[in-house]
Parts: structure tokens; sequence; C-alpha cells
């Protein structure tokens, strides 16, 4: 029997084995294309990342090494290209060190805390803030146009303080579409909490937010204050009062008009609609007389509820508060006011901030100069402060607030027209109004008290009537004795 000869076979298994593990070797091997990139990607973030830029990342193609992310100055910019080159030693093909490095990285801010923004008005949508990069930045811009909004106002900056940027950016996208049915409407972010307001097209809408924020996740939270839709609205901003939504009928549209037009001087601007329910327009107009004289703000009506919210002067504040809570036609009031303070230019050169034994003086001359340049005004025969009174008014509790750690005393004088008693009880009762007013807004009891002279103390002659005027007045007495 012929003897089989192997050694052919197995010459060309080997080589077949030698072959493979060279192509191995080329490809899969740590000295491969495959494998030198490999470890230039991961040695390069380890170096990046241990010395504290873990928001940059690093992509190897070949020994070349792409650098992404956002720096706070240009001079770490280099550190950080200089530190991704020298990763692994000097470059080459022999050695398998980076041979390039291209950089992308962006200079930005540090932020803390970390803000975003985005508001909508008149269908015009603006994004402010900061966002971690610009992919984070298109795919915000790309969300809002999906919403279909108008205008698309960016104002967003680049900015370095996230722990998890991916993290953060479903919560945007997600605040984002909050925005959606506002009209106005407004979200922020501040680290991980979102707040969301405005005023929703619908009731639904309303409901759908507080369910969706219920549902969020540690570390975030989120809180709304999202009105439904407004059946009626008058807003006012500087010289400007707007009327929109819908009035009843054309006379309770009327009516609001006049009211308006009466008590306010600037432009009106009338979009009010026709339709909606009845019975709330009167409420309406006790309101408006004070509204129009707030700084700026909202008077709406929605749902059996009106909504007043703005800045206001105090007295305008507490007359229309007044009037709602007696002819408010059992409707709800929901307030959110921001008291304006009043304009004291009769006290320049005095120093209310003052401390020590001055203060007393101070506080005596301010009154005085209050009282020179303003008028307090009752109804006629009667102690019941006027509401034209209110500019003084508001003057006056701002100087008492400041003098509040002394006695301060009322003093009400009258002109001699009448019986004597009748005028001390008069200067009593409306000494006594000022003096309730002050503790209404404020002020300590025990330290304010009041005292009617009647016509006993004149300040000119009773013999003409401008000397009569001038009988009629408030005065203030500050001490620094306990009031009895």
């Amino acid at each position: 029997m012929e003897k089989r000869n192997w050694c052919l076979p197995l010459f060309w298994l080997g080589l077949g084995l030698l072959g493979l593990v060279l192509i191995s070797s080329i490809f899969w091997g740590g000295r491969s294309a495959i494998g030198i990139e490999r470890k230039i990607e991961t040695s390069v973030q380890s170096e990046l990342n241990s010395k504290g830029f873990d928001q940059i990342t690093a992509k190897a193609k070949g020994q070349s090494v792409h650098l992404t992310g956002i720096v706070p100055s240009d001079t770490q910019k280099e550190q950080i290209s200089q530190l991704a080159r020298a990763a692994l030693g000097p470059g080459g093909v022999v050695s398998g060190g980076v041979t390039r490095v291209r950089s992308d990285l962006q200079v930005g801010r540090i932020v803390s805390p970390y803000i975003w923004g985005a508001s909508v008005e008149r269908n015009d949508v603006t994004l402010s803030g900061y966002v971690p990069s610009e992919e984070v930045r298109s795919k915000i811009v790309t969300a809002a146009k999906s919403f279909g909004w108008g205008n698309i106002n960016d104002t967003m900056e680049l900015g370095i303080g996230l722990e998890n940027e991916a993290q953060w950016t479903d919560f945007t996208l997600f605040a984002l579409a909050q925005l959606e049915g506002l009209k106005p409407g407004e979200v922020s972010i501040v680290d991980s909490h979102l707040s969301i307001n405005g005023a929703a097209q619908s009731n639904a809408k309303v409901d759908e937010i507080s369910s969706v924020i219920t549902k969020l996740s540690s570390p975030f939270t989120a809180n709304s204050t999202v009105v439904g839709p407004y059946n009626w609205v008058a807003e006012k901003r500087g010289d400007e009062i707007r009327l929109s939504g819908l009035a009843p009928d054309e006379e309770s549209k009327r009516a609001i008009l006049r009211a308006v037009t009466q008590n306010f001087n600037g432009k009106i601007i009338d979009e009010m609609g026709i339709g909606g329910e009845y019975g709330w327009a009167r409420t309406a107009l006790v309101a408006l007389p004070h509204f129009v004289n707030f700084e700026s703000g909202q008077l709406s009506y929605s749902d059996k509820t009106f909504y007043i919210s703005g800045k206001s002067p105090d007295s305008v504040y507490n007359f229309l508060s007044d009037d709602m809570s007696t002819r408010s036609g059992g409707f709800g009031v929901q307030y959110d006011i921001d008291v304006a303070a009043p304009d004291l230019e009769e006290l320049d050169g005095i120093d209310l901030n003052e401390n020590g034994e001055n203060l007393v003086g101070i506080c005596q001359d301010a009154f005085a100069l209050i009282m020179d340049f303003n008028q307090l005004y009752f109804e006629t025969g009667r102690a019941d402060i006027s509401r034209r009174s209110g500019t003084t008014l508001d003057k006056l509790v701002a100087v008492a607030k400041r003098c509040r750690d002394f006695s301060i005393k009322i003093e009400g004088h009258t002109d001699n027209l009448g019986s004597r008693g009748l005028n001390l009880a008069l200067s009593n009762q409306r000494a006594q109004a000022v003096a309730d007013y002050l503790v209404q807004r404020g002020l300590p009891q025990d330290s304010i008290s009041s005292i009617g002279y009647g016509a006993d103390r004149p300040a000119a002659s009773n013999a003409t009537p401008e000397g009569r005027a001038q009988n009629r007045r408030i005065e203030f007495l500050v001490t620094s004795e306990e009031t009895r």
C-alpha cells in the first residue's frame, strides 16, 4: 500500500493559519488600525476626564482625534488640544500615537444656577438662557419650529454646568411642549425645577399641564400657575389699556368703554367681541375705575372669578379691594399685586434712612412737607376720607412706616363755622379716621394717637374763605415718647 504524503497538505494548512493570524492582527489586533483607533479614543478621553475635562468628547478616526464640547476660555481650549495630542506620547504610524487633533471646542460661560427659558407672546417665541452645546440648541430650535409658532427669537448662550446633558435636554424639550396652547405663556428652568405660567386657550390644557408635571421623576420638579381661558381681559401697559375677550352684549361693552374713558386719559384699544355669559359686567365696572390707576397689570374675568394682578399704588389696591369685597356680585376675586412705592419728591434733601436722635426731627419735617404740598380731603361735613386723597395717603403711610419707632399724634383742625362742640367732634373724628387708615395699612396701633382741636388753634384768619380753608387741616406731631 502506498503511503500518503502529508507534508504538502500540512504546509498549506500552516500557511493558511499564518495568513489568518496576520489578517486578524492587521484588522483586529492591538497594532491594527481598529485597535489603534480604539486605544487612542479611550486614552485621550481618559486623560481629559482625569484632568477635569469630562464635558469634552473625544472621537478618534484612525490616528486623528476630533474634540467637541464647551470650555470656559481660549486658554483651556488650547490646553485640551495639547492633552489630547500627548495622551499616547509622540504621534506616528509606528508608535501608534495621535497624529492630528481637530478641535471644534467652543468657548462658553460656567453657569450656576443653570437657567433656561422660553416665552410666547402674540405667536412669537423667545428662547433664552443657556444650552450645553450647539447640537442641543439645534434640537430646541427645531422643536420650537415644529409647533407652528411665528418668529423664533433665539437668544440662548452656550454655558457649562450640567451634570447630565441628555436628561436636561429631554426635560427642556418637555418644558417647551407645555407652551403649546398658552397665549401668552412662559416656561423657565432653574437647574432641575420647571415653572410654567400663562393663559391657556382651553381648560383641558390647564388640566393636562397639572397632570403631566405630577408624573415627573427625580431630580426634576415643576409647578404651574397657568389659568384657564379668559372670557374678558383689560390689560394696562404704561399709557395704554387694551380690552379684549367677550362682553355679554353691546350695552355692557359700551358701559365698560365708558368706565375706562371717564377715568383714563391714555390710549384705549378695544378688541372686545360679543358673547359669553351674562351677569359679570357690573362687577367689572366696580373694579375698572381703580384698575386704570395701576402702573401696569391685568384685570380679567373667567369661570365666575375675577383675576387682578399688576403693580399698583397702595391706596388704589386698598380702595379696589374694599369695593370688590362689598360689591363683587358673588363672584370670586383673586389678587396678585405688587405695591408701588410712592414718589416722595417733596422730601428731596431729607434723608429718612438716617438713624439716631436726629430721626425724630427728620420725621416731623417729612410729615410737615407732605402736608404742605398735598391735601387730605374729607366728605363734606363728615369724617370719611375722600378717595381723592389716595396719593397723599400713600405718601403718609410711607413716611409713617419709616418713623414707626416713634409716637405719631394726628391732630385735626376745623374753621370756626358752626358750633364749637360740633367742630371739636368733627376734627376728632377726622383725625381718628386718618389714624385708623395708618393702622389698617400696617402701622402699630400703640404708636398712633389722635386728637381734635376744632377751631381752637387756627393757622390763619377765619375772616376769609382762604383763611378758613387753611384752618381745615390735619397735622402730625412726632415724638420719642410713648403714645398714651
